[in-house]
């Protein structure tokens, strides 16, 4: 961690494989990153306190080779409670990181262009919490109800949850955000394009 004025490293976070996705949440003093070990086999999610540096959790998902999967992207919830994490197997899993709770996975309803499993290349969470957005490898930003979706194991279908799929990319859809007021969705592709919703 540096220090923008300054350029001065703050704090290191040794980690021994390989990082994959990391973010802060919105208070700053937590900070949490996707990993996965030296020999690619064991992908983990690891939430630090952000000013001293301790691990304070670590929760594992399973060997890859064992039907597990890798974890694109992560982030947290407002209150900082909740990880959401984007898988390469196409599905969205919700973590209570402190319990170590996992909420059901939420499965991608494929659409006439993908494949089901779909890799989820990117996450975010509007302001408020109420939505979920995901950017895919086929290109279509896909957008859940969060509350529909929370840690609660889930009671109706993915199909009810997914509040809508949009389709303005012609290739993978790496990054989207939410504005500060929830009310434009933004998602940056590999077709050259940021696209601009109506949350």
């Amino acid at each position: 961690l540096y220090a923008v004025d300054s350029g001065d490293e703050l704090t290191r976070l040794d980690y021994s494989g390989t990082i994959c996705a990391i973010s802060f949440s919105r208070d700053g003093r937590l900070l949490a990153a996707t990993t996965r070990d030296e020999l690619g086999l064991q992908c983990m999610a690891n939430v630090w306190d952000a000013e001293s540096g301790d691990l304070l959790n670590t929760f594992r998902t399973g060997p890859l080779g064992g039907g597990a999967f890798d974890f694109h992207k992560v982030a947290f919830s407002h209150d900082s409670r909740l990880l959401a994490l984007g898988t390469t197997d196409g599905e969205m899993e919700v973590w209570d990181w402190n319990e170590q709770k996992q909420a059901t996975p939420i499965p991608l309803i494929p659409t006439r262009t993908s494949r089901p499993n779909e890799q989820i290349y990117s996450v975010a969470l509007s302001p408020e919490d109420d939505l979920l957005a995901a950017g895919l490898h086929d290109g279509t930003v896909r957008v859940w109800d969060w509350n529909e979706t929370n840690i609660a194991p889930m009671s109706r279908s993915a199909k009810q949850g997914e509040r809508a799929i949009l389709l303005g990319h012609s290739e993978p859809v790496y990054c989207v955000t939410f504005s500060p007021d929830g009310k434009i969705l933004a998602s940056g592709s590999s077709d050259g394009t940021v696209t601009l919703w109506d949350a």
